[in-house]
């Protein structure tokens, strides 16, 4: 990742945190969980709020390493597939990342032109999507906790905390490197 956009996503976090921690709030009251918990299965948990919501879970292999699932509305049902090529942290975090389309983002389909542009996930829904999923997926009161031990563990190695951090959560390395830093905790290393 180019620092420019790492610096535009923190930027992002900075000026819209409240907002999307509350609609983290709403989510989890809908769903029934506990806001600021660890998920350990997140789809487990969702799936009965992505069907009252009127969406179908579908898990299918295919050939894209980037792409952990799409979401589509249409007249009738919507519809989130999920690439099972990918590993399950980076399913996890897509996983995450759909909530927010479905429960809060616009409901227009993106074409396929635009999918294929490279400054798609330039959007600001897309900014606000990744945001809320690293929130509900790394809460900030057990991050910082789990930060810390894992920190004190290592020696202070900040990289193999966020690995064991990666590890605990779940999530890609991207997602909790950005988490780390919208929390201002990769500093301190």
């Amino acid at each position: 990742m180019k620092i420019d956009r790492l610096r535009t996503i923190i930027a992002y976090s900075d000026k819209n945190r409240e907002e999307i921690d509350s609609m983290v709030k709403r989510f989890c009251s809908f769903a029934g969980i506990e806001y600021d918990s660890d998920l350990l299965n997140i789809l487990q948990i969702v799936r009965s709020s992505f069907q009252k919501k009127g969406y179908l879970v579908f898990e299918l292999p295919f050939a894209d390493d980037e792409i952990g699932a799409l979401c589509y509305k249409g007249d009738g049902l919507g519809y989130v597939v999920l690439n099972t090529s990918l590993p399950r942290v980076n399913v996890n975090f897509a996983i995450a990342h759909e909530i927010y389309h479905v429960f809060y983002g616009s409901d227009e389909f993106v074409s396929k032109v635009e999918f294929a542009d490279d400054h798609y996930y330039e959007h600001e829904e897309e900014y606000a999507a990744n945001l809320f999923a690293g929130m509900l997926l790394m809460p900030e009161v057990s991050f910082r906790r789990m930060f810390s031990i894992f920190k004190e563990e290592s020696d202070g190695d900040v990289s193999e905390t966020i690995v064991r951090l990666m590890s605990y959560y779940q999530v890609p390395y991207m997602a909790v490197l950005i988490r780390s830093l919208e929390l201002e905790l990769k500093q301190s290393a």
